[in-house]
């Protein structure tokens, strides 16, 4: 009996559903199959040169270390030394005269090394040969030749401040570093000025421009330092150069800008636009620039100027002063620099000293300069005395009423109020 029709459709589907078509997930897993293969084959072919290249580099090392160790071998057992072991045992024979001597050097090195090969085998090595030669101590070269100075060792009963090292506080150096000082204050003395700039300036002026520069310091919180160092630089350039009323406040400002960038860090130092503000807009930028470039010329490009300040600060931390004692003696020196006769014609070290003497004074019973200041700063009672006495007239004669700044200043509770110390009647 022939199948019906039903039953034919029905056989035909159940075959369709037994064949996957092209698409379907098979023929997805054959093509990566077949995508992988080709990827590790090209792979394989591209490494292979590097792996032959690699290879072939190794056998020619091991070669080369066997052909090595059989060339050592045929030569027998050597002596080794690194480099530094040789330039340790290495004796550069000198003439009569000092200077070493390129021939004998050529002979004498070899005969050295070849009496130390001959001696390693009754156990003595060259070092212990140059142990038993005495060597003479050679003291450290200086940039400039020069030879320190055999210092005495303190009296008795004075402790050196700088025998214990302090590396903040350059214990080693720092006697000499002030010994420089010393050295260079001598250059830097300002000659009188004020008879031949007069009718354009005058003592009272100048001392509103330094009231001012003060002033300049607070508003923008720069070091003392700064200060003293740009009065300086003020005092100098007025001495070689005429200016003209109007242009005082442009000193003393471009004074204040060349020292602030010698001082001051790079972002405490005030800028163009502060500097021409502050001079509420009298000057312009290039003006101001103008001025600097003249400073500069005129002193000479030498900003290296010790002041009183920088002693200051030495003897009170020798002396071990209080802060309220060094901080009396800034306020002594800081109001002397509007002081035209305390400024011209004297050293800085003794202003210094002067102020620091004057203080002890105030503040203490005791003696006002002892034997270790007189040894750390070099300086007598009787050398500082003059300034002293100068220093006690100018606080107690009548200031500029109009001059209130520094006196402001220093009777704040930050500095103490030691603007408002009494001032003894006399030093006796």
């Amino acid at each position: 009996m022939p199948p019906t029709r039903a039953a034919t459709l029905a056989s035909k589907r159940r075959q369709t559903e037994n064949v996957q078509p092209e698409g379907g997930a098979a023929s997805k897993r054959k093509k990566l199959t077949v995508l992988r293969d080709k990827k590790s084959n090209a792979a394989s072919s591209t490494t292979q040169p590097f792996v032959d290249a690699t290879n072939a580099v190794e056998d020619k090392r091991k070669q080369r270390i066997k052909l090595k160790t059989i060339q050592e071998s045929k030569k027998g057992p050597t002596v080794r030394t690194n480099r530094a072991t040789q330039l340790r045992n290495r004796k550069l024979p000198l003439s009569s005269n000092g200077a070493s001597s390129d021939e004998n050097s050529s002979q004498d090195v070899p005969s050295s090394q070849d009496s130390c090969t001959s001696q390693e085998n009754s156990h003595v090595s060259c070092s212990s040969q140059e142990a038993s030669v005495k060597k003479e101590p050679v003291s450290p070269p200086t940039p400039d030749g020069h030879k320190r100075k055999q210092r005495d060792p303190p009296p008795t009963g004075i402790t050196d401040f700088d025998s214990r090292f302090d590396y903040f506080g350059s214990s080693d150096t720092v006697k000499d570093i002030f010994e420089y000082f010393s050295e260079r204050e001598v250059l830097f003395i300002c000659p009188p000025y004020m008879e031949q700039r007069k009718p354009q300036l005058s003592e009272p002026m100048r001392a509103i421009l330094v009231d001012w520069m003060v002033e300049m310091q607070e508003s923008f919180e720069l070091t003392h330092e700064t200060l003293y160092l740009a009065v300086k630089l003020m005092d100098i350039y007025l001495s070689k150069k005429e200016v003209l009323k109007n242009k005082l406040q442009l000193v003393g400002a471009a004074c204040m800008f060349i020292s602030a960038k010698y001082e001051e860090r790079v972002v405490s130092t005030p800028m163009l636009d502060d500097v021409k503000y502050i001079c509420e807009d009298t000057y312009s930028q290039d003006e101001i620039k103008a001025m600097e470039r003249d400073v500069f010329r005129t002193i000479g490009f030498d900003l290296g100027m010790p002041t009183s300040y920088t002693f200051l600060r030495r003897m009170a931390r020798t002396n071990g002063s209080s802060n309220r004692e060094l901080t009396l003696a800034r306020y002594i020196l800081e109001t002397s620099l509007m002081d035209y006769s305390l400024s011209v014609g004297t050293l800085e070290s003794l202003k210094a000293a002067g102020a620091l003497y004057l203080a002890r004074k105030m503040t203490s019973e005791a003696s006002a300069w002892t034997a270790s200041l007189t040894w750390h700063s070099g300086i007598s009672e009787e050398a500082l005395l003059p300034y002293a006495t100068r220093l006690h007239s100018m606080l107690k004669g009548r200031l500029n009423p109009s001059l209130k700044v520094v006196r402001n200043k220093y009777s704040h509770e930050v500095f103490q109020k030691v603007a408002t110390i009494p001032v003894p009647v006399s030093l006796s």
